[in-house]
């Protein structure tokens, strides 16, 4: 049987809504344990944890990237925490813990590097890294329909 040459044989990853037969050479149909670089398929390394351990159980986890610092903050029932690197910095407004309930999950995303997270319960929360005290805040000029919460 010839061997056939195939080059950049990463180039795109794993198609899976193609058929197979229809796909190029450089493409594939399918894998498990793979990861692509440099143009070429490679074992992958397997999986290490990040941020481990989280300083409280996450209910919400949201990217916050600031100029070229990228933050995840993560939220919990009652508090909220940053984390950059290995450092776990807790961002929990002022006013003191949340209201929240595992009935209704953290919602929330970025706004011009602005994150808002929402509980459902407290008024909507905004962080705006860096800065002293760097806590979130209640999301300015917010208007509840449902009362002063």
């Amino acid at each position: 049987m010839p061997l056939i040459d195939f080059y950049n044989v990463g180039q795109l990853g794993i198609i899976t809504d193609v058929p197979a037969h229809e796909l190029p050479p450089e493409a594939w149909s399918g894998g498990n344990n793979v990861r692509f670089s440099d143009n070429k398929a490679r074992k992958s390394a397997g999986h290490v944890a990040i941020f481990d351990p989280p300083s409280v159980a996450p209910y919400g986890l949201f990217p916050a990237p600031y100029e070229t610092t990228y933050y995840w903050a993560y939220f919990g029932l009652t508090k909220a925490y940053v984390v950059q690197g290995a450092t776990h910095t807790e961002i929990t407004r002022a006013a003191g813990n949340y209201s929240m309930t595992t009935d209704i999950p953290w919602t929330g995303g970025l706004f011009n590097c602005l994150l808002i997270a929402n509980n459902g319960i407290d008024v909507p929360q905004m962080w705006n890294p860096p800065g002293a005290p760097n806590l979130l805040q209640n999301l300015t000029a917010w208007l509840s329909l449902l009362g002063n919460r």
